[in-house]
């Protein structure tokens, strides 16, 4: 049976001669935040509105997270927010008719994320949706 004074021995941090075990010290310590990083890692949440898609090394997965908890591998996979609320971009247009009068206009656009295609969006757009968007509709012609 082990006594009270070898359990103590072997859980010190000073040594017999009276010294300080920093290494001890640092070694323990590291463990304690790598144990952290690995708990606080591995899981996450999605807000209201959202959905994730998940990341293994980079590479878009088919699988997409709904509104609530979500647990993934630390330093393997990522998750990425999408914004499927309806959205709202508003443009002020002028131009010229033909007979020189002005005509202005508010042009307004509300559109949404189709959430059953999260991966694709984030795989082809990485989240800039509105930017791609917007560079693909046509200028509009008055007359």
């Amino acid at each position: 049976m082990m006594n009270v004074a070898s359990k103590n021995k072997n859980m010190s941090y000073i040594s017999k001669e009276g010294n300080l075990r920093v290494g001890k010290i640092i070694g323990h310590v590291a463990l304690a935040i790598l144990a952290l990083i690995l708990i606080f890692g591995s899981f996450g949440t999605i807000g209201a509105g959202e959905k994730g898609v998940l990341l293994q090394f980079g590479a878009v997965q088919e699988k997409v997270f709904d509104e609530g908890l979500f647990f993934k591998v630390p330093f393997v996979q990522k998750v990425r927010h999408l914004d499927v609320k309806i959205q709202k971009e508003q443009v002020e247009v002028s131009a010229a008719s033909k007979d020189l009068q002005t005509v202005s206009s508010v042009i307004a656009l509300n559109y949404h994320l189709d959430e059953n295609k999260a991966p694709g969006c984030w795989k082809t757009l990485k989240g800039e949706l509105m930017k791609c968007f917007l560079k693909k509709v046509p200028l509009l012609r008055f007359t």
